[in-house]
């Protein structure tokens, strides 16, 4: 695929923090991000971080108003 979309209620973190990701074909993400579940209170930032680990050298991140949640496009 060249778009994933990810959008699974606070169950992205498992795959964003997976070394695996790097190995992901898709040349764009756009993942919806929950504060709920993640592993860091910075959540916004932890999303980005992680994509650029895996290779994603672009990111626009956009959190909600109510800063629980919000939406990242990564592209290679």
């Amino acid at each position: 695929a060249d778009l994933d979309k990810i959008d699974i209620e606070g169950a992205e973190w498992a795959i964003l923090t997976d070394s695996r990701l790097v190995e992901l074909h898709a040349h764009a993400i756009v993942l919806e991000w929950h504060l709920l579940e993640a592993p860091d209170h910075d959540a916004a930032g932890l999303a980005t971080r992680l994509l650029r680990s895996a290779g994603f050298v672009h990111t626009i991140n956009r959190p909600a108003e109510s800063g629980w949640d919000g939406i990242v496009w990564a592209w290679r």
